[in-house]
């Protein structure tokens, strides 16, 4: 049995690229745009860009819902994969 979940888009993910950029002026740590482009502080810790990033990619997936929403989903995911060890590597 399928179960529909009207929360969840049906269209596919949408692709995205980051680019780390300097935010101070915006008073950000990151910013996504429609393009499917994410600014992030590159100052940022680890866990903090960690953070930002999961932030920014579920404002593009889920535009409809509110910054509420998007901040405790964020929470959630990035609690839960920073416990499992989820790191950036560095190139």
């Amino acid at each position: 049995m399928t179960v529909k979940n009207d929360n969840w888009p049906d269209d596919p993910i949408p692709c995205f690229a980051v680019i780390d950029r300097k935010l101070g002026r915006e008073r950000a740590d990151g910013q996504a745009h429609a393009e499917g482009i994410i600014e992030i502080d590159p100052r940022l810790s680890a866990k903090q860009r960690h953070k930002t990033l999961i932030h920014e990619l579920t404002h593009l997936y889920f535009p409809q819902w509110s910054e509420r929403k998007v901040i405790s989903f964020t929470h959630y995911l990035h609690r839960n994969l920073w416990a499992d060890g989820f790191r950036r590597v560095q190139q």
